[in-house]
């Protein structure tokens, strides 16, 4: 029976040999939370965003699973 998790799905970024964490990029970026950043030009602190995609362990899964062709 072929396992269905993460490590061998075509939009996790992990290592698939040793597995361990990852990224899903089956969707584009998402919004993490706002942060203060440094203006350097104007020396003022701003609110400035932070994305990211979500890290996942290599024996996760998710009802979108497609496979990736492994070598």
């Amino acid at each position: 029976m072929n396992e269905v998790h993460c490590q061998t799905c075509k939009f996790w970024t992990g290592d698939r040999k040793k597995g361990g964490q990852g990224e899903c990029r089956r969707h584009p970026p998402q919004c993490a939370g706002i942060v203060p950043v440094q203006n350097f030009i104007s020396n003022k602190s701003e609110p400035g965003i932070v994305a990211g995609w979500p890290s996942v362990g290599s024996t996760a899964w998710c009802g979108e699973h497609a496979s990736a062709i492994l070598m």
